[in-house]
């Protein structure tokens, strides 16, 4: 599986030589005051990289995402947990095992809050990892234990937000919830994957155009116009209408998501060579070797 990883560029390049660390092992601060990260987690996504990169890099500075191959992991998947946040929200409402002693919603200040929750599964998060794929599917989210090494890394996107601000917007500030990921999720990840380069991305599912039922908008917004208000003409009024403005969005998307593209600057890394060698992090080229095409 592909993850990521949203991070400073400062912080993605010190990754390609050293691994991505755990706040315990690079001394950072948690973004988050009120419900802190793990110290011995990086926390890991397939669709709100852009945001938490947004939010971990200074002013004036380069976003980046990381991508991460679960195959290259050292210990594979074994080292791969859920999201706090994903434990808490699911099991809203449960009756949970007494021993457990999870906080109950009470309200209180102090012992029954969300935060008192969110917590408690933080400190147990190793009784878990046996749904972090439950958590990626649920959340958008998930956590792996200690350090992702450089080895494990396939492609780093940098961003520049000042070339791409209508696509810096659209991750501003998503409500990180299992609803919104239910509801908007496939936007979150198609936006992932634009900002990984991809060019097979639906633009109007990254910007959220309103849909008809059937409506194949990449070919209508294709037609010339006298063809498109011809085929539109046939059409009940309301239904036309509602064509007419999700068109011109879809238009709007298509030209933003090409012109934007100037602000990404994605690196992909070699994989590693047979035996567990791999090239130099710093010199990222394609070898061909005898036999293999690497």
């Amino acid at each position: 599986m592909r993850l990521y990883h949203g991070t400073s560029e400062s912080v993605a390049r010190e990754a390609l030589k050293h691994g991505l660390l755990p706040r315990s092992d690079s001394g950072a601060e948690s973004l988050w005051d009120e419900c802190p990260s793990s110290e011995d987690h990086v926390y890991l996504t397939v669709g709100y990289a852009l945001y938490f990169a947004r939010h971990a890099s200074a002013d004036g500075e380069r976003w980046a995402i990381i991508e991460i191959d679960t195959d290259r992991l050292p210990d594979g998947e074994d080292h791969l947990y859920p999201d706090e946040d994903f434990l808490e929200q699911a099991t809203r409402g449960q009756t949970l095992p007494a021993e457990w002693d999870v906080p109950l919603m009470t309200g209180d200040s102090e012992t029954g809050t969300m935060a008192a929750r969110t917590k408690w599964f933080r400190e147990n998060l190793w009784m878990f990892g046996h749904l972090w794929e439950a958590s990626v599917e649920g959340l958008g989210n998930c956590a792996h234990h200690g350090v992702i090494p450089p080895e494990a890394i396939v492609r780093v996107s940098y961003i520049d937000p000042k070339q791409c601000r209508t696509m810096s917007l659209l991750a501003c500030d998503p409500f990180i919830s299992l609803m919104n990921w239910r509801m908007v999720g496939a936007k979150y990840r198609a936006l992932t994957e634009w900002c990984m380069g991809s060019t097979d991305v639906d633009p109007g599912v990254i910007m959220g155009s309103v849909s008809v039922e059937g409506a194949d908008y990449a070919s209508l917004a294709a037609l010339d116009e006298d063809k498109l208000s011809e085929d539109l003409a046939r059409l009940p009024e309301g239904v036309r209408r509602m064509l007419e403005v999700n068109i011109k969005q879809y238009r709007t998307a298509v030209r933003v998501c090409e012109e934007e593209r100037v602000a990404l600057e994605v690196v992909t890394l070699p994989r590693p060579l047979p035996g567990g060698r791999s090239i130099p992090i710093e010199n990222p080229i394609v070898v061909h070797l005898e036999g293999s095409n690497v």
